[in-house]
């Protein structure tokens, strides 16, 4: 395994990809987030827990980050359809009837008509205003897929964190029996004068550690669990019920050997970067066409018919007036606004570098620190088996009368610390993992 980024994008050639130049504003949005959300739950799915999908699943639904995120989206859906509407003519459609008699003569009205507004869209204004909105909601979007990663990545450690935090009150817990044991057979000792008081004393104050250890670690196992209430709303109650102490499967982890560099591009924030590139590209052509006159047409037909005593008329249509707007005072603002539009670009282009330059470190730094604790945790694991087989002969020689106390509580402290140490190897590789999740955007897959 290494912590290598294959085909990775560089700096200097990040502005030839087709990917940059020549976004496509015709992708279907909805079914490019489905496909996002299967990346998430196929993640996930990689840990075979059901209680931890349950669990985010809460978390997703209780989160009020998310929530407003999904409310920003639906502003800029409606911002969409707006603009969408000015690409075709507007049409009002009105309609009245009256009846009246007057001095026995009998009058009647009635009318039906249509009247319709259309801007001559020459340099396509309105096409550039939706696509703006288009790129503005696929960055409401993003953002809310942000949100979404982070808050999982964060919710899943505390998930974790609770979780070894019982596996280590369960370690506390047999070790302060063996120090209760070992208590009392020191006792026995001391009455039958084959041990000190001296030693008493000590194995005492081994157990008082122990109970010392077990009370904090339970303390802390207590405030992790308030945390996932806070995360989820599920009540703590239930969590005590579905969030328990297993052996993890660390075959259901992915640790990729490498990753392909064109997979940094779908992160959410450089996906940002970049549309807010295009955005200011399309702000700048508007100022720019706002130099030219804007043209509509309006015009209505209508059917009617009146009648008053024996006289009648029926119908009639109109086109026009014809409305030209011209800039002839704004030019000098028109030129400051094109020259601000300039910098801009140049500013969300260096944005877009620099957000480029950072996934690939924090993907790096994810793949190498990853693979440094996939060996320590093999190291540690070889550790504590010799540190057990290691105590377990020297208990057997301390009931012998072959060492003494004091040595036998070393490689008992020795054995106990390398338990808690492959513990904590553990869910840090997990995190590790998790990490990585979330600087990939999302996911990570070998293509």
């Amino acid at each position: 395994m290494g912590g290598i980024l294959s085909g990775c994008v560089t700096i200097e050639n990040i502005d030839k990809t087709p990917f940059f130049y020549n976004k496509d504003l015709n992708v279907n949005i909805a079914t490019y987030d489905k496909v996002k959300q299967s990346n998430i739950q196929n993640y996930w799915n990689r840990f075979n827990d059901k209680e931890l999908t349950y669990f985010l699943n809460e978390v997703e639904k209780n989160n009020p980050n998310l929530s407003n995120a999904l409310v920003n989206i639906k502003n800029y859906e409606s911002l969409l359809i707006n603009s969408q509407t000015k690409l075709r003519p507007n049409l009002f459609v009105n309609g009245s009837a009256s009846e009246g008699k007057i001095a026995g003569s009998s009058n009647s009205y009635q009318q039906f008509g249509i009247q319709s507004s259309w801007e001559i869209d020459f340099l396509n204004k309105n096409k550039d205003v939706v696509n703006l909105n288009k790129l503005g909601l696929e960055n409401a979007q993003n953002q809310w897929y942000d949100a979404k990663i982070i808050l999982l990545a964060e919710a899943a450690k505390n998930y974790f964190s609770y979780q070894y935090c019982l596996k280590n009150v369960e370690i506390l817990k047999n070790n302060l029996k063996s120090s209760v044991e070992q208590e009392k057979m020191t006792e026995l000792k001391l009455e039958q004068g084959f041990e000190s008081k001296v030693n008493f004393m000590l194995t005492q104050n081994v157990t008082k550690q122990a109970k010392n250890q077990l009370i904090a670690q339970q303390n802390q196992c207590e405030n992790d669990l308030k945390a996932l209430y806070v995360l989820s709303g599920i009540e703590q109650e239930t969590l005590k019920e579905i969030v328990t102490v297993n052996d993890f499967n660390f075959n259901n982890l992915f640790i990729p050997t490498t990753i392909a560099g064109k997979l940094l591009l779908k992160r959410p924030d450089i996906q940002i970067a970049q549309n807010n590139v295009f955005i200011n590209k399309y702000d700048l052509e508007k100022v720019k066409k706002s130099k030219y006159p804007t043209i509509e047409i309006n015009g209505s037909i209508t059917t009617s018919s009146l009648n008053i005593g024996n006289f009648s008329e029926k119908g009639s249509w109109s086109i026009g007036p014809l409305n030209i707007s011209f800039p002839i005072l704004d030019q000098k603002q028109i030129d400051a606004q094109e020259n601000i539009g300039k910098e801009k670009i140049k500013q969300t282009e260096i944005e877009l570098q620099y957000k480029i330059r950072n996934a690939l470190r924090e993907i790096e730094v994810s793949l190498n620190t990853l693979e440094t604790n996939n060996k320590r945790k093999e190291l540690i694991s070889d550790i504590m088996a010799s540190a057990k087989e290691i105590y377990e002969i020297n208990l057997e020689k301390y009931q012998n009368g072959l060492i003494t106390l004091f040595e036998l509580e070393d490689y008992r402290k020795s054995y106990f610390n390398a338990i808690l140490s492959h513990n904590q190897i553990e869910v840090t590789l997990i995190n590790n993992t998790i990490d990585l999740f979330k600087v990939m955007g999302g996911d990570f897959k070998n293509e």
